[in-house]
C-alpha cells in the first residue's frame, strides 16, 4: 500500500479573500449617491419640463385670448360700419329720370371719392378690410390649437399635470371653420357689390348720355357695352359658393340672385327701348329699375344688420372667448 495515500488531504487555498468592511461601506455610499442623483435628476428634469411646458402653454393661450379679442373687435367694427350706412338710398338715384334730361353729362372720372361716398362704396371698402382682418385672426386661432395639441404630445408633464381642453379646442376649430367660410363669402359678395355699384353708376351715366344724344348709334353702343358688364357680374355672382354659410344667408343669397336676374332683364329692356326709339317703354323700364332698386337696397341693408346682431355663429364668440379666459386662469395666467 502506498504510504502517501494514507496522508490527510489538505484543502486547496483559493485566492478570493473577503472584501474588507470599509470597502463595502464605500460601495454602498457610491450606489446610494448614484441612486439619489438619478432620482433627483429625474425629479429635476420632470419639474423643469413641467415649468417649461406650463410657460409654453401660457404663451399660446395668451395669444388665443388676444386673437379672440381681436375677432370680437372686428365684429363690433362691422356692426358700427353697418350702423353708419343710411337705410334710405342717395337722392341721386331717385332723380335719375330728371337728371337724364340734363344737357350736361358728368364724366365717369369726376370726383371718384365723392361718387364712392354717395353710393356707399366707402363703407364697402371698410367692410372689406374688416373681413380680411377677421380671417387673419381666425387663422392664428386655429394655428394656436395645433400648437397646444403638439405641446401636449411632446411634453408628458403637460398632458399629466396641466388641465386638458380637448372639447374647447374642438369647438374652437368648428367656430373658426364656419366663421372663416362666412367671412370669405362676405368678402366675395362685398367685392361683387362694389363692382356692381360702380357698373350700375356707369350704366346710369350711359343712359343719361343716350337720352341727351337722342339715342344715337354711339351712345346706344356704349350703353350696350355697359349692360354686358352687368351680365358678366351676374355670372360671377352665380358662381359664389354658398354651401358653408348659414341657411338664412343662403336664402338671402338666392333671393338676391332672383332680384339681380330681374334687374338684368330690365336693363336689357332699356337697351331695346333705345334701339327701337320706344319712349314709353323707356320711361316704364326706368321707373321700374328705380323703384325696384330702392326697395331691394333698403330690405337688404336691414336684413344684413339683423344678421350681424342676431346670428348665433357670430354671437358664439363671446362664449368661446370667456371659456379661453377661464382656461387661462386654470393654467396660471393672470387677467
Amino acid at each position: 500500500m502506498d504510504e502517501t495515500s494514507s496522508l490527510p488531504i489538505k484543502p486547496e487555498i483559493t485566492e478570493n479573500p473577503l472584501t474588507p468592511p470599509y470597502k463595502n461601506k464605500k460601495l454602498m455610499i457610491l450606489l446610494i449617491a448614484i441612486g439619489l442623483f438619478v432620482v433627483f435628476g429625474s425629479i429635476g428634469g420632470g419639474l423643469w419640463a413641467f415649468i417649461q411646458g406650463q410657460k409654453d402653454m401660457q404663451t399660446i393661450v395668451q395669444s388665443q385670448k388676444s386673437e379672440f379679442a381681436e375677432v370680437q373687435n372686428t365684429y363690433d367694427d362691422v356692426r358700427n360700419i353697418l350702423d353708419s350706412i343710411p337705410t334710405s338710398p342717395p337722392s341721386g338715384n331717385t332723380d335719375l329720370l330728371d337728371n337724364s334730361k340734363s344737357k350736361s353729362i358728368p364724366s365717369q372720372y369726376d370726383d371718384v371719392l365723392g361718387v364712392e361716398e354717395e353710393l356707399g362704396i366707402d363703407q364697402n371698402r371698410k367692410l372689406s378690410e374688416e373681413y380680411k382682418k377677421g380671417i387673419k385672426h381666425l387663422e392664428v386661432i386655429k394655428k394656436n390649437n395645433r400648437k397646444i395639441e403638439a405641446l401636449s404630445q411632446s411634453n408628458p408633464t403637460v398632458s399629466i399635470f396641466i388641465p386638458q381642453n380637448a372639447d374647447l379646442i374642438r369647438e374652437t376649430d368648428r367656430f373658426v371653420d364656419t366663421s372663416s367660410a362666412l367671412l370669405t363669402y362676405l368678402q366675395k359678395v362685398n367685392t361683387f357689390e362694389i363692382n356692381s355699384t360702380m357698373v350700375g353708376y356707369q350704366v346710369g351715366l350711359a343712359i343719361q348720355e343716350a337720352v341727351v344724344r337722342a339715342g344715337d348709334d354711339d351712345s346706344v353702343t356704349n350703353l350696350e357695352k355697359k349692360i354686358q358688364e352687368i351680365d358678366t357680374l351676374y355670372d360671377e355672382f352665380k358662381s359664389i359658393n354658398i354651401d358653408a354659410i348659414p341657411e338664412n344667408l343662403q336664402i338671402d343669397h338666392t333671393e338676391k340672385l332672383v332680384t339681380f336676374d330681374e334687374d338684368v332683364e330690365i336693363f336689357n329692356q332699356i337697351l331695346i327701348a333705345f334701339q327701337e326709339k320706344n319712349v314709353k317703354l323707356l320711361e316704364k323700364t326706368l321707373q321700374s329699375i328705380i323703384i325696384q332698386g330702392q326697395g331691394t337696397t333698403n330690405d337688404s341693408k336691414v336684413k344684413f344688420k339683423t344678421f350681424w346682431y342676431e346670428n348665433e355663429l357670430i354671437n358664439t364668440i363671446t362664449n368661446l372667448s370667456d371659456r379661453w379666459n377661464e382656461y387661462g386662469r386654470l393654467i396660471g395666467l393672470s387677467e
